[in-house]
């Protein structure tokens, strides 16, 4: 083994320990926690304002995601419906240490999605079907 193969197996491992080793603030480890929130949401087909599609909370059909509104093809001779369609759902965080981030992912919306948190928007994203992450942190009420 030449010295420079040495040398590079050795920065690969101490690459490896300080990657495995994790990052801590304050003397502790970082945790991200996970929570799926593909069950409970409440849906729509109807072009509304964020405030009005949240007066309207009651008309909602409860649906578990993923979910399409407007899954019969063309070809069936049915009306393709197209349009705006409101998907809402609560989340209560729980008790996190202070400074604690939260992040909407979502891993598939057709063409076009606005996302708000308690009725501000937060953001947008175009794109078929491709995944997207929002930082909401600073719309959440955590009094």
């Amino acid at each position: 083994m030449t010295q420079a193969e040495s040398l590079f197996k050795r920065s690969f491992y101490l690459a490896v320990l300080f990657c495995l080793a994790g990052s801590s603030v304050n003397g502790q480890a970082e945790v991200r926690q996970i929570v799926s929130l593909n069950r409970g949401w409440t849906f729509q087909l109807v072009d509304l304002t964020p405030e009005r599609a949240a007066e309207h909370d009651t008309c909602f059909t409860l649906v578990n995601i993923p979910h399409t509104w407007n899954h019969r093809d063309i070809q069936s001779g049915e009306q393709v419906r197209y349009g705006t369609a409101w998907y809402t759902r609560e989340l209560v965080p729980g008790d996190s240490p202070v400074g604690s981030q939260y992040f909407l992912k979502f891993e598939g919306v057709g063409q076009h999605a606005e996302v708000y948190v308690n009725n501000n928007y937060v953001g947008s994203h175009l794109g078929s079907y491709s995944a997207f992450t929002f930082n909401i942190t600073r719309f959440l009420d955590m009094d």
